[in-house]
């Protein structure tokens, strides 16, 4: 059975560490109907294997009976022990669970996103002290909310943190480490409505989605950058080159707003200014 899976370390596979003589974990790899398994060894057995032959020969063939096992049982492999929300912290929850089986990091020091590295480790720091059955209260939250805004922070600055303790609290749900989310558009919510116009920079791959989900005239007004579109107050579709990846910063209520092509008209000075047509 272990043939059909593999032990690996990731320090080595990005490139962290030379060889794998170092004490980074191995990871067992299995797949089993096309669904992918993936776990460190300490994660799964508690014992951290030095050499790669004993993690193939001896703890590669219990991680793939496990899986099997409780295929055939209908429950999920692994089982973790009951966790007391009372008593745990946030930071050990974050620490223990969401970093390790979330983003499969050891640390959130080695979270493959920048995004998402910056934002764990600024809740660990803010939140981190809190019993992670606190977070289940909308006064707590809602107290958080304010104490961002309190600190000067803008509104999108906490909308994104915000998403994020959100996002994490929904992952904690359904792992059954809390009972509830309070967030709620009646109670504790995102200010998102005061995000007016606002740009941001797209991430690799999401330009080909937008792109793809986009109709003809607005795959003209994504895909050009020579041309600009005006609604009376600025221009859109501009595209620069980062690092020889094209950027395109697209506004969030690209929706809402008809665009319209702007023109050049000649004025009395013989300067060009831009004008919207006037059957625009």
């Amino acid at each position: 059975m272990a043939s059909s899976g593999k032990v690996y370390k990731k320090c080595v596979i990005e490139k962290r560490c030379p060889n794998e003589k170092c004490d980074h974990p191995w990871y067992c790899l299995f797949w089993r109907n096309g669904v992918r398994y993936r776990m460190s060894i300490p994660q799964a057995f508690g014992v951290n294997p030095k050499k790669r032959s004993e993690a193939e020969s001896v703890w590669l063939p219990k991680f793939v009976n496990e899986i099997n096992e409780a295929a055939r049982e209908g429950r999920e492999p692994f089982p973790t022990a009951t966790v007391n929300t009372n008593v745990w912290t946030v930071a050990e929850f974050i620490d223990q669970h969401y970093v390790p089986r979330y983003y499969q990091a050891e640390t959130i020091a080695e979270i493959e996103s920048p995004d998402g590295r910056s934002k764990v480790k600024l809740l660990r720091r803010d939140l981190g002290e809190l019993r992670l059955v606190q977070l289940e209260s909308e006064v707590v939250v809602d107290d958080y909310k304010k104490k961002l805004e309190a600190s000067g922070l803008g509104v999108p600055g906490r909308n994104r943190r915000l998403s994020k303790l959100r996002q994490m609290l929904n992952w904690a749900k359904d792992w059954k480490f809390i009972s509830r989310v309070p967030f709620s558009r009646n109670l504790v919510s995102l200010d998102t409505d005061q995000e007016v116009n606002r740009e941001r920079r797209l991430e690799p791959g999401e330009e080909a989605k937008l792109l793809k989900a986009a109709d003809a005239e607005m795959k003209l007004r994504i895909k050009k950058p020579s041309e600009s579109y005006d609604d009376g107050r600025r221009s859109y579709g501009d595209t620069q080159e980062l690092d020889g990846t094209a950027r395109t910063a697209v506004p969030t209520d690209i929706s809402k707003k008809r665009l319209r092509p702007a023109v050049r008209l000649k004025c009395s000075a013989g300067e060009n200014r831009p004008r919207t047509p006037p059957n625009g």
